[in-house]
């Protein structure tokens, strides 16, 4: 009889950028690296703020994955904030996209 653990199956991950962990985390620091201003609003990034901060740092994709662009390009990443990444969502700079003058959060939710 074949249990449940039998019948699984280690398939690669369906997200293409979870992939390679070791690869990402060394782009994530090759990123980080480039610029400490954001791609998109222009203004600083503070490295040294949690992850789920509005401000915090995030590896944007120029093009993204969605739309075509390249996981482990170096040419498509470049640093954003995270509201100003959450933003952009998966608009590609051609889609006349509004430039984020303000990346400060609106609400107290944050």
């Amino acid at each position: 009889m074949k249990t449940m653990a039998n019948k699984r199956s280690f398939a690669k991950a369906k997200d293409p950028r979870k992939q390679y962990p070791e690869l990402r985390a060394a782009l994530r620091k090759r990123v980080m690296a480039m610029s400490d201003v954001c791609h998109i609003c222009g203004k600083p990034i503070d490295y040294s703020l949690p992850s789920n901060h509005p401000l915090s740092f995030h590896m944007d994709h120029i093009i993204p994955v969605s739309r075509g662009g390249s996981v482990y390009d170096i040419d498509n990443l470049a640093p954003s904030h995270r509201i100003c990444n959450m933003r952009k969502s998966n608009k590609i700079p051609s889609d006349n996209m509004k430039t984020i003058d303000n990346p400060t959060p609106i609400s107290r939710a944050w």
